[in-house]
Formats: structure tokens, sequence, C-alpha cells
């Protein structure tokens, strides 16, 4: 699990718990309440909005010049690093092969038959397991 993942359900956890004795103690306290608000409104954007994982369907036009399509798994450590690194930049298109039939065939055509991940496409470069800087460089050639 990632450290912002632990501090965000560390601070739901802190939240909850700090507005349930508030309560236990002042069953009309309105701090109690909020804090009980604020923990559920915590855990709820750390598991269903912060931790949305980026998906595009496959598309050839993702393939235009200076863009670059990565094909990830969730399980795949390397995939994760890769998202967290270019996740905010919209020259990237992320495709989950568990979602994309599509994009699992043009995987297992890539790597002999294998599932595996991450694989990075540009318009004239296929990279599999590549580095952020191996991403970089493909990227500026394929402008």
């Amino acid at each position: 699990m990632r450290m912002t993942n632990l501090l965000q359900l560390a601070a739901a956890l802190l939240f909850t718990a700090s507005g349930v004795i508030r309560l236990a103690t002042d069953p009309g306290s309105v701090l109690g309440w909020l804090f009980v608000v604020l923990g559920i409104l915590s855990f709820v954007l750390a598991f269903f909005v912060l931790n949305r994982k980026p998906h595009t369907p496959w598309s050839d036009d993702l393939l235009a010049p200076g863009r670059a399509v990565v094909l990830w798994q969730d399980d795949c450590p390397r995939s994760r690093a890769l998202m967290r690194r270019f996740n905010t930049d919209g020259r990237f298109a992320f495709i989950d092969v568990d979602r994309d039939e599509t994009a699992a065939a043009k995987v297992r055509a890539l790597m002999d038959g294998a599932l595996a991940t991450p694989v990075v496409l540009t318009r004239n470069a296929q990279l599999a397991n590549p580095t952020a800087n191996d991403v970089m460089r493909a990227l500026k050639d394929s402008r």
C-alpha cells in the first residue's frame, strides 16, 4: 500500500475515532458529529475518488505524433510507477489491459504471447518495461 493511501486511511480513522469519542462523552456535540462526517468523507475520498485508475479504450488514433500509450495492469509495480510519473501529462493515454481485450492482444503480440506490462507505444517505438527516461526519449523521437 502506498504511503499516501496509508496517510489518507490514518486521517480518516483519526477523524472518525475523535468524533466517536467526543460523541460518547457528549452525545449532542456538534464537533463530534463534524468529526464523524469528516472521517466518513475521508474514507469515501480515499477509496473512491483518489484511487481511480486511468483507462482509455484502445484506438489507433491514440498513437498520434507526440503522444504515447501506456498499456498497464494494476498488479504491476512498474506500471504503477509509470502511472504516477505520467498520469497528469496530457500526452499519455493509459489503457488497462485487464479491461481492454484489444490492448491485451497487442501486448501479447509484442511480448511473445505473455501479458507482461508495462508496454509503452509511440508512433514509431514499442517499449517493454521501460524506465521513465526511456519513455521520454521515445516520446521526443515520435514528433
